[in-house]
């Protein structure tokens, strides 16, 4: 019998205040494992001072935890290892330990949410995130050793252009000097975190670093390119385990890849022009697994590991006379549609607090991000309710969707409200909301597994805001039966239960959930809908444009990644090279990208760059997979680096600058400016030379 069920705890028996909705479902629907060996699961930690406010004691215990492996419930690659000495050290010199404070360990499932504690029960850290679970931890062995940090000097000189991507083509001939000389001082290949739980104190390996020598050896043994990637990228290194397969892919057998692209519109250049020293790279690669589940339960925790050890490199970069710490610029060309949108979300309120920070201490440190693609995806809401009335809006869940589908709503904390999810087949549930900040988890029960679940929690870092995730099973379980959510429309209404008068603002969003380019079909993105949806659009000549009394809307579009509150974060939109089929002078006015994201909660794009080069040409130019191909990349991915590439030059001319000089600087040469808030404080020149690109001819 199919009904919702209201539980105290969750899944694992963990309080639901405290539970990650996406880890404890991803754990609710996971299919039956062949085998009975323990997942580990990667918890963010910030350790807990002592009385004195030292966190000393703390770090040396969990080290001591480790290295004895007391019932092996703790396991640390080697950063985080080296995080807790800089603590000692640091504390030890009477210097603050603070940057150094928060850190990834790896619990076992059951564990993860259960913090240490010190003789006296005191604790050793708090928990901020828990991760989805690692599949496969069973080998290898403890990441490479990291040097001890130290208080190096700092330099203006050189600007480092890093990325975070999937599937960067690193011997191409745009990154390299020469034909066996990269530009690539370090490179992290990650892959599903591997824990030795046979050895105490091993740790995890996630992944293999490289420096530029190894890889400088690597294209002088390799006659081809393809003989370098094979050497590189092992088919372990893929993955093969069941839980992986629709994830598995062969990306170097394709003519392009989304990080080659990116890389090349950020710091590539024709081999032979730049020189290695001067114009530096550095690129961490995220495992398949983490790009193909665009929810980003698992994206989060590898970004925010790929930005600690991006900053461990700039901060002890090779000098003439030691190391020193260097400015760097981050390009993530990464989002997901459904967050808190207000800069309390996990990732980047985390990226905000590193960079600044760093900043905060003269090392110029800029990250920049897409402003998303959702503008005309269906995936955000927003409207008002006034006591005693309700408004609705339909979710619509596609048939053959292999992926979760997740919809979060959040509402005012002091306003009473029921909210009811009605699926078209099955039971509707009912959530009441008393006005206070009372967790609860319903869980949709039925079959070989729960078919859908409601969180209700008090929004991250926000008092003022309860956070309600609607969570459902895949629509199909080839080979699972019993395990699958109905796929349909799926009503849900809001009701305000407060006085006549009384209005209350509710803010929805639909989680990413489709599959990207370039894998293996697997997801197909829900959204959102209702009666008054059907005006003309315009630009796309459908009638798909919601009317002014619609639940749904596009503002607020941003990708969730975008909103930490930080003057070191650039938000870039997309834009056409051209506007005459709108009769426009191209020289005068350009217009917004068909999809590129609109602001909300105060937050706009900064600014935004050619994403499409003309209307039959869609899509940017740069580097295909292997040297001397060519491929083209449309969507805010494509115009974030191209930003990346003027923050470095700006910061390489004159390294103490505000963000507002910046984005100035960038503008300066191009006139073309913008009303569109979608387009920021206007559309920058894109520099096609400096990239050793010539422009497609334009229609």
């Amino acid at each position: 019998m199919q009904k919702w069920t209201k539980r105290k705890t969750a899944f694992k028996g963990t309080a639901t205040d405290i539970v990650e909705p996406y880890e404890d479902w991803d754990y609710a629907t996971r299919p039956p494992m062949a085998d009975a060996a323990t997942l580990w699961q990667p918890v963010y930690i910030r350790l807990c001072p002592d009385g004195s406010g030292a966190f000393t004691p703390a770090a040396l215990a969990l080290l001591d935890h480790m290295a004895k492996g007391v019932g092996q419930t703790v396991a640390m690659a080697g950063d985080a290892v080296r995080r807790l000495k800089t603590v000692i050290a640091r504390e030890a010199a009477d210097t603050s330990a603070a940057p150094y404070d928060h850190l990834f360990v790896y619990r076992p499932e059951m564990d993860s949410y259960t913090p240490l504690s010190l003789p006296g029960d005191a604790p050793v850290y708090e928990v901020i995130h828990v991760g989805i679970a690692v599949p496969g931890s069973d080998v290898s062995a403890q990441a490479g050793a990291l040097p001890e940090a130290s208080a190096h000097p700092v330099a203006d000189a050189p600007v480092v252009t890093a990325v975070i991507d999937d599937a960067i083509g690193i011997a191409n001939e745009r990154f390299r000097a020469d034909r066996t000389t990269t530009r690539i001082q370090k490179y992290w290949l990650q892959t599903l975190e591997e824990v030795n739980t046979s050895a105490p104190g091993a740790g995890v390996m996630l992944g293999r670093e490289y420096d530029a020598a190894q890889i400088n050896n690597m294209l002088a043994a390799s006659p081809t390119e393809d003989a370098f990637y094979r050497a590189l990228r092992p088919v372990r290194i893929d993955g093969d385990q069941p839980v992986m397969r629709r994830g598995y892919r062969r990306p170097f057998a394709m003519m392009q890849t989304h990080g080659t692209h990116v890389m090349d519109l950020a710091g590539g250049a024709p081999c032979d022009t730049l020189n290695a020293q001067d114009h530096p790279l550095v690129a961490v690669e995220l495992p398949p697994l983490a790009t193909i589940e665009t929810t980003g339960g698992r994206l989060d925790t590898y970004i925010l590991q790929a930005l600690q050890r991006i900053l461990d490199w700039v901060d002890h970069w090779p000098g003439a006379n030691g190391p020193i710490r260097v400015p760097v610029v981050i390009n993530l060309s990464y989002g997901v549609t459904a967050g808190p949108k207000n800069g309390s979300g996990f990732l980047e309120r985390e990226m905000a607090r590193l960079i600044d920070a760093r900043s905060a201490e003269g090392v110029p440190t800029k990250v920049v991000l897409p402003s998303g693609n959702a503008f005309r995806a269906q995936l955000t809401g927003a409207f008002r309710v006034r006591g005693g009335k309700a408004k609705g809006f339909d979710w619509q869940v596609q048939a053959g969707d292999q992926s979760i589908s997740y919809l979060e709503l959040r509402v005012p904390k002091g306003a009473p409200c029921t909210i009811t999810l009605t699926p078209q087949s099955g039971p509707a549930a009912t959530v009441k909301l008393d006005g206070s900040a009372t967790s609860q988890l319903w869980q949709w029960a039925g079959g070989a597994a729960p078919r859908g679940a409601v969180y209700v929690q008090p929004a991250p870092a926000n008092a003022g805001l309860m956070r309600v995730t609607i969570a459902l099973a895949p629509t199909a379980t080839p080979g699972l039966p019993g395990r699958s959510a109905p796929a349909g429309t799926y009503r849900v209404t809001v009701a305000n239960r407060g006085k006549r008068g009384a209005t209350m603002d509710v803010a929805v969003d639909v989680q990413r959930d489709d599959t990207p380019s370039g894998y293996p079909i697997y997801g197909r993105q829900s959204f959102i809908d209702d009666a008054q949806m059907g005006a003309r659009d315009r630009v796309t000549q459908s009638y798909t444009r919601p009317r002014a009394r619609s639940a749904v809307t596009r503002r607020g579009t941003l990708s969730a990644f975008t909103t930490g509150a930080s003057d070191n974060m650039f938000v870039i939109g997309g834009a056409h090279a051209d506007d005459t089929r709108f009769g426009r002078d191209s020289t005068t006015a350009r217009q917004p990208a068909r999809y590129t994201s609109s602001g909300g909660n105060g937050r706009d794009p900064d600014l935004a760059y050619v994403s499409e080069e003309g209307r039959m040409l869609e899509g940017v130019l740069a580097a295909g997979t292997f040297s001397g191909g060519a491929a083209t990349l449309s969507g805010t991915s494509a115009a974030a680096p191209q930003a990346t590439r003027a923050v470095v030059d700006v910061l390489t001319a004159t390294p103490q600058v505000s963000k507002a000089q910046i984005i100035d600087q960038i503008l300066r040469p191009d006139p073309v400016s913008s009303s569109r808030r979608r387009l920021g404080a206007g559309v920058a020149a894109s520099a096609p030379s400096t990239a050793g690109r010539v422009p497609r001819k334009r229609s």
